[in-house]
């Protein structure tokens, strides 16, 4: 079948309960799509979901007591859509200094020159 998705960041979940995820969901459906992308990562390095692994690499979770991903795959399956995950920003991380880019620089996105590209994005590396 087709896949027709829109993407949700986490600037709007994080203010809905979740009747207000409910309408979100029924509102994509009602204009014609199937699948919604959530984003689980924002930039400078947080997750919103409890992710082990990024946090032994030096990232935080969002919300440590809570786990967005698991709670939107419920309410977004139960409302009849497919769901992805997406990474705002691809992985942004606020700055060089920021712990995950100290302990992995071979992560990092590189210029012609091997410079960490930063450019005339504020600061954040890829």
């Amino acid at each position: 079948s087709e896949l027709r998705a829109c993407w949700l960041t986490q600037y709007t979940y994080l203010t809905q309960g979740e009747a207000g995820l409910r309408a979100i969901a029924q509102n994509i459906r009602a204009g014609g799509m199937n699948t919604v992308y959530v984003n689980v990562y924002g930039g400078g390095g947080l997750t919103y979901w409890p992710s082990k692994a990024f946090q032994a690499a030096g990232g935080s979770w969002g919300h440590p007591s809570f786990d967005w991903a698991r709670h939107l795959v419920r309410i977004f399956h139960e409302e009849g859509l497919a769901v992805g995950a997406w990474f705002e920003y691809g992985l942004a991380l606020s700055s060089i200094n920021h712990p995950i880019a100290l302990a992995h620089p071979d992560w990092l996105a590189r210029d012609q020159g091997g410079s960490a590209v930063t450019g005339e994005n504020g600061g954040f590396v890829f």
